[in-house]
């Protein structure tokens, strides 16, 4: 297909395009129903894209793929001479701006590219990604320690109690405030603490 005289893709790993935009050869933006993203033709990507930033790339045909939520901006951080065009759905911050946000995305989504770049990812944004990767992981293995979910005490019928569910599929009391104190960092069910009925304590005594 053509679109302002280049050729660009029609087909793209988000469904069919329904907007194209190709600011530079080799580079185009893609938008679909259900989402869209950057795809890098291999001559572009092999001339502009390190191999760290290749391989984290969706491979689709005979292009590099990166989704617009946060993957792009791997494509961003290494091809600075296309800013204007790569930034211009966010607006048009200042160049330090647009390095401070990219380096954040980054050490949030992507921090293993970061440090395989010898780049060191910002410190709090690093922090939430090992959470998270931690986290996916012990959903794989339905790990009975991870909380994957909450519900308040309308579902407890008591005060300061909430119900946690575990990904194996379990329900646990906790209190409120263990849950809360566990703030950013991995929900484990480990760390909070347990509500028992006083009429289960008094049945074990008997």
């Amino acid at each position: 297909m053509k679109h302002d005289g280049r050729v660009v893709v029609l087909h793209t790993p988000w469904g069919r395009a329904t907007k194209l935009e190709q600011p530079a050869p080799g580079l185009s933006r893609v938008e679909t129903e259900t989402g869209g993203g950057w795809m890098l033709s291999e001559p572009f990507a092999r001339r502009h894209l390190s191999e760290f930033a290749r391989e984290r790339g969706r491979r689709y045909g005979r292009y590099y793929c990166y989704e617009h939520e946060h993957e792009w901006c791997i494509v961003a951080i290494e091809c600075e001479q296309f800013w204007p065009q790569l930034f211009e759905h966010l607006g048009p911050p200042a160049n330090e701006n647009r390095r401070r946000f990219l380096l954040h995305s980054l050490s949030y989504w992507h921090a293993d590219y970061l440090l395989a770049r010898g780049i060191q990812p910002e410190r709090e944004a690093y922090k939430q990604y090992k959470v998270r990767v931690e986290t996916e992981r012990r959903l794989r293995l339905s790990d009975p320690d991870l909380i994957t979910k909450v519900d308040g005490s309308w579902a407890t019928g008591k005060k300061g109690v909430i119900r946690a569910e575990t990904a194996d599929g379990k329900f646990h009391y906790v209190t409120q405030e263990s849950y809360e104190a566990l703030g950013q960092g991995l929900k484990l069910l480990s760390k909070c603490d347990a509500y028992i009925p006083k009429s289960k304590n008094k049945k074990q005594r008997d």
